[in-house]
């Protein structure tokens, strides 16, 4: 609990994450009470507060993650873009990626060797998404998500993405062309141009 002492704590160390095909960690995210580590195709949850009483316990070795900047819990709910799909997982049962199955051509489309670079945000009521598709090498469109209504909705925004970030539950986003863009869901036109 010192900001300025970067010294080695009591309790600090590290735990191996294995897997059959190996790789690195893709994504980690705090959950309640745990944390949920990813590879690229596998999924745990480790418990515990340090390594005399860490706890790994595997979720799946088939579902992983490809971007950790794509990983964002809104309502409990943890959703994610893996190699295959968009996850969601609520614990206690195998994450599950029907839900997307309405987006799901456009994530066979993402650019391999550049899955990496999706990421996503939340206004606190929809997952944003952004992703490669198609040869480009910066996600060049958005997939929002409103769980309320479970509805998807597509767009392209005027240039790539190269981050979404939240802030006072608003949503922003860094083009690649110097822009900073905020998103509006109570917006009826954009930049004076009816919304269709």
């Amino acid at each position: 609990r010192k900001a300025e002492d970067w010294q080695t704590a009591n309790d600090a160390g590290s735990i191996v994450v294995e897997t059959p095909e190996g790789g690195d960690i893709t994504g980690v995210k705090a959950g309640p009470g745990h944390v949920v580590v990813f590879k690229r195709y596998a999924m745990f949850e480790l418990y515990g507060t340090g390594p005399e009483n860490y706890r790994l316990v595997p979720i799946s070795d088939r579902i992983g993650c490809v971007s950790n900047n794509s990983i964002v819990t809104l309502d409990g709910v943890m959703r994610w873009l893996g190699p295959d799909g968009i996850y969601e997982y609520t614990g206690g049962a195998a994450p599950r990626k029907e839900f997307a199955l309405p987006v799901q051509e456009y994530v066979t489309r993402v650019t391999k060797g550049y899955e990496e670079r999706a990421c996503a945000a939340t206004d606190g009521k929809r997952y944003y998404l952004a992703i490669p598709i198609d040869g480009s090498t910066d996600p060049n469109i958005i997939l929002e998500y409103d769980p309320t209504f479970g509805t998807w909705y597509v767009w392209t925004p005027p240039a790539n993405v190269q981050s979404l970030a939240t802030r006072k539950e608003r949503v922003f986003a860094g083009l690649d062309d110097g822009r900073i863009l905020m998103f509006d869901p109570s917006a009826t036109t954009d930049d004076g141009a009816d919304i269709s």
